[in-house]
């Protein structure tokens, strides 16, 4: 996709741009430049395998960026170096099976990021110290919920992430929430309570067990 002087230069006020199920293979390293204005990238449903810090530039004002069910299985750090306004984070379902360090630097903004439907086994606190998510989808093909939420926790116990309101832990097991009001425990919620809207602030109903 495209060279330094993008085709794309003479849309100067778009928006939007939507690639979907179109099969490429790799974003050039400077598709995007010269739209400046672009709010939301959504290119999901294709067979990139790798994304590098040159593919974003000239995006400074992007706030949406949607790389689900693609071949993604490396990304090095700081690849989204220009995204400085970015808000989510969409690359679920991808072929990810670690996250380098700093690979979320300068992405202060973020508040949503979806990391679900990867291949990830550990999850190093040290990929989170660049953003101040409130909404973390973090769950992966593991078989065994415990860890899943055990490894969740972690997080939370070794950074002390305030802003962090709830991890997203799969449909099997529902969303993990931060109690509020004093409770000592995070809890649980089942999927079908969380998209019904019926969260219990205190999480009495769903308390999870981490015995």
């Amino acid at each position: 996709m495209g060279s330094k002087t993008s085709t794309l230069w003479v849309c100067s006020q778009l928006e939007e741009i939507r690639i979907l199920r179109s099969n490429i293979p790799a974003i050039g390293r400077h598709s995007f430049w010269g739209v400046p204005t672009l709010k939301v990238l959504d290119l999901r449903l294709n067979n990139i395998s790798q994304v590098v810090q040159e593919n974003f530039r000239g995006l400074a004002n992007l706030r949406e960026l949607y790389l689900d069910d693609n071949k993604i299985s490396d990304m090095p750090s700081a690849p989204f170096n220009y995204l400085t306004e970015l808000r989510v984070l969409s690359i679920a379902r991808n072929q990810i099976y670690e996250l380098a360090p700093r690979v979320f630097l300068k992405l202060g903004k973020l508040r949503e990021l979806d990391l679900s439907g990867n291949n990830l086994i550990e999850m190093n606190p040290e990929v989170f110290k660049d953003i101040q998510v409130s909404l973390l989808y973090t769950a992966t093909n593991l078989q065994d919920p415990q860890r899943v939420l055990i490894r969740t926790l972690s997080i939370w116990a070794e950074f002390g992430f305030k802003w962090l309101n709830g991890i997203y832990c799969g449909s099997r097991f529902g969303y993990l929430y931060k109690v509020k009001k004093g409770c000592d425990r995070p809890f649980l919620v089942p999927s079908s309570v969380h998209k019904s809207g019926a969260v219990a602030e205190q999480g009495t109903s769903h308390s999870a067990n981490f015995s």
